[in-house]
């Protein structure tokens, strides 16, 4: 789990080339201390997609989809890492 350093702007999510997910144009302000989920895909442009409840930014978006999670862009100096990466792989 990871949380939003500072209020900063992203960007929504749409539908591309071969059905992959890519950055909007279409811009939120996402608050301090939303709690998101780094997802494994590599950044395009700078930004890093993360994972958001939906309803968290549901205000935010015109999309009136009802899905639990959406996709956000986010340049990554904005996210702050809970816990290190590492820390569950480390011996004791």
């Amino acid at each position: 789990m990871c949380t939003i350093s500072k209020s900063c702007n992203a960007f929504m999510s749409e539908l591309g080339h071969k059905n992959f997910l890519y950055p909007s144009a279409e811009e939120i302000l996402i608050e301090k201390g939303t709690k998101v989920s780094r997802i494994s895909w590599i950044s395009i442009s700078g930004l890093t997609p993360v994972r958001v409840e939906t309803k968290k930014i549901f205000e935010l978006c015109q999309s009136r989809d009802y899905k639990k999670y959406s996709v956000i862009w986010i340049d990554k100096e904005n996210v702050y890492h809970d816990k290190p990466i590492l820390s569950n792989y480390r011996s004791k």
